[in-house]
C-alpha cells in the first residue's frame, strides 16, 4: 500500500527547493529550537527500550 499523496509530495519538495535556494543566498539564520523533546530510546531488538528527557543530569549520551 502507498501511502504517499502527489501533492503533498510536491508541496514538501517546493518547500526544500526554497530553502535551499534561501540558505546558499545567505538569507536564512539558523536558529537554536530550544530543548530536546522526551523521546524514546528503542533496544536492539526493538522490543524494549527507555524514555527519557535531556533534562536530567548526566544524559550521558548524544544524539
Amino acid at each position: 500500500m502507498c501511502l504517499k499523496r502527489p501533492e503533498t509530495v510536491e508541496a514538501l519538495a517546493q518547500w526544500v527547493r526554497e530553502m535551499h535556494k534561501t540558505v546558499t543566498e545567505g538569507g536564512h539564520t539558523p536558529q537554536d529550537p530550544g530543548p530536546m523533546a522526551p523521546h524514546f530510546h528503542a533496544d536492539e531488538d526493538g522490543q524494549a527500550g527507555y524514555l527519557h528527557t535531556h533534562d536530567e543530569a548526566g544524559a550521558g549520551h548524544t544524539h
